[in-house]
């Protein structure tokens, strides 16, 4: 039993897409897989989310508290809409890990990653430290010889629905699973 009260997940919180947004996102993605270049790895539809605050390993007896924290803090918080105007290597060109979307700046996803890191933090969970960077990412990029091509200019994907924040394991090749969802309130009912 002690086994199970240590076991360890690897989490974060974040903002998931529906199903249509996640469609316009894929028609933007579309030429760009057309690229030829094995050192970007696309994502699936599934993956696709704004991560808010990504919390590491955590002891799975955590979850509980750290989900009743996260919906206290959660609780009454409105839904939005996000533009994603840009795109871009991430975090640095010169430097890349990924192929990001990247949206205009909205105080209430900083408000999000700002609630979910005080919900990590209440828990005994230390967070990143470093200022909050929204973005979210299309491809993967592995070390490579290979240049990457230059990432053109694209038309903005605006009324992006921010209507929930998920707790997420990320479970390797079973990719991000659900272990909670916080609703926010919708202002136009």
């Amino acid at each position: 039993m002690s086994h199970v009260l240590n076991k360890r997940i690897r989490s974060f919180f974040a903002v998931d897409l529906n199903q249509g947004d996640s469609q316009r996102v894929a028609a933007l993605m579309a030429p760009l897989k057309k690229l030829p270049n094995p050192s970007i790895n696309w994502l699936p539809l599934a993956s696709l989310h704004i991560t808010l605050c990504f919390l590491g390993d955590i002891p799975l007896s955590l979850l509980p508290t750290l989900t009743a924290t996260a919906e206290q803090q959660l609780s009454g918080k409105p839904a939005f809409s996000l533009t994603l105007n840009t795109l871009q290597y991430f975090p640095i060109a010169t430097k890349p890990k990924v192929i990001a979307l990247l949206p205009q700046p909205h105080r209430l996803l900083s408000v999000l990653a700002q609630l979910t890191r005080q919900s990590a933090s209440g828990c005994g969970l230390v967070t990143d430290t470093r200022p909050y960077r929204p973005h979210l990412s299309l491809a993967r990029i592995k070390a490579s010889r290979y240049p990457l091509p230059p990432l053109a200019a694209i038309t903005p994907i605006s009324d992006i629905a921010i209507n929930r924040v998920t707790l997420f394991q990320s479970a390797g090749a079973l990719g991000y699973i659900p272990l909670a969802r916080f609703a926010l309130i919708d202002q136009y009912p």
